[in-house]
């Protein structure tokens, strides 16, 4: 075959241009996926929104760690509800003049030797709970004096502790993110050394120091961005 009749042009250049676009085309085809036939379930696909991933939404993320700390504190402490009056109870609560009385309000804030101990925000709290509770509480079948009200109040303010433990730990953003914090603050919620404080009316002086301890904590860090 001379070098003439390939030259650009010719009728054999011109053959062979076309027999190479067919082939590369062929091999084009031979490449692509096969096609699906467009029915009326595949029509709608591309238009279709993704689900919706709950656990992304901001607020589930921030709502669900305390929702899960309130519920196993009620879960381990539940049993304290039905608690009995004990020990430093009856001077402080069921057999104090200053509680029973309701003309003694002010006598807890201006006289502080007139209690056990000068804690006026305690004794406070007790005088209001004496009048919403419309007293100390019921005889229960087995012949125990219960104040659930106060147990309860002992119980919620154990639990406001530990969701304030748990929203300062992942502020701070120590190691362990935001599940470590949830676990830390689980362990003070649950931990045995707490459940006297929790489980004993006198000691609501512990439950309320520990509210406004880690409340001071959390606005301060808040306030300084840290």
């Amino acid at each position: 075959m001379s070098f003439l009749s390939l030259t650009r042009g010719s009728p054999l250049a011109k053959n062979l241009t076309k027999r190479d676009a067919a082939r590369r085309a062929q091999q084009a085809t031979e490449n692509l996926p096969p096609t699906v036939p467009k029915t009326a379930d595949t029509a709608q696909l591309p238009n279709t929104p993704p689900l919706p991933n709950f656990f992304a939404d901001p607020t589930v993320r921030m709502v669900l760690p305390i929702v899960g700390l309130i519920i196993l504190a009620f879960i381990c402490l539940w049993p304290s509800l039905y608690g009995v009056y004990i020990w430093d109870d009856g001077q402080w609560l069921t057999r104090n003049p200053l509680i029973t009385n309701p003309g003694e309000f002010s006598t807890i804030w201006l006289h502080p030797s007139a209690s056990p101990h000068y804690y006026p925000l305690v004794f406070t709290i007790y005088w209001i709970e004496f009048r919403l509770f419309h007293g100390l509480g019921q005889w229960s079948n087995d012949g125990l004096f219960h104040g659930v009200g106060f147990h309860v109040d002992n119980l919620l303010l154990h639990i406001g502790s530990a969701i304030l433990i748990f929203q300062i730990l992942k502020r701070l953003k120590l190691p362990g993110g935001v599940l470590g914090a949830w676990i830390s603050a689980a362990i003070f919620a649950i931990h045995p050394v707490n459940v006297e404080s929790v489980a004993w009316i006198a000691e609501r002086k512990n439950c309320l120091a520990g509210v406004f301890f880690f409340s001071s904590l959390f606005f301060g860090f808040k306030f300084f961005n840290i």
